[in-house]
């Protein structure tokens, strides 16, 4: 088992260009290291504005700094295991160009059925076509006769009548 899971890591390494735990884990350095920044900005336009070089300023912003990794700490981690179950999770049927000679026999043929009926339909299709454009074709030829008849008759009746 533990194989196959190690496997799987490789695969998605392969494919996500890293394994879906260290995006996780950089994603979450990131949105800490802003929140420090943050943090330390708003701590300096406070002091600015209050002129409070104390150590009391100092705590109250440690504080509320270990608040906010608790609680980012919580929804990170849901939001993790939502990553790895949802979006970062690579299907079994995903395969990389060059794994593709390695799909299953199974697999493979059904897809050769597959395409070996579009084919088919193609094929027949385009016959189809063929037969209708030169029925369509005949039907111009004789529309043609029967125009000439017409006009034929009609001029035969005009000349009778004179």
């Amino acid at each position: 088992m533990e194989s196959q899971e190690h496997a799987d890591n490789e695969y998605e390494t392969q494919i996500l260009g890293a394994t879906p735990q260290a995006i996780v884990d950089s994603l979450y350095n990131i949105y800490f290291d802003r929140l420090q920044d943050r943090t330390f900005l708003l701590k300096e336009v406070v002091r600015k504005i209050t002129k409070d070089d104390t150590d009391k300023l100092e705590e109250k912003f440690e504080a509320i700094f270990e608040k906010n990794v608790e609680r980012i700490n919580k929804e990170f981690d849901r939001f993790e295991v939502f990553l790895l179950s949802n979006i970062l999770d690579i299907p079994p049927h995903v395969l990389l160009p060059e794994d593709s000679v390695h799909r299953s026999p199974k697999v493979y043929s059904l897809l050769k059925v597959e395409v070996d009926k579009l084919n088919e339909e193609i094929k027949r299709e385009k016959y189809q076509r063929e037969a209708l454009l030169q029925e369509l074709e005949q039907q111009m030829v004789m529309k043609r006769d029967l125009l000439e008849r017409r006009e034929r008759l009609q001029q035969f009746s005009v000349d009778k009548e004179q």
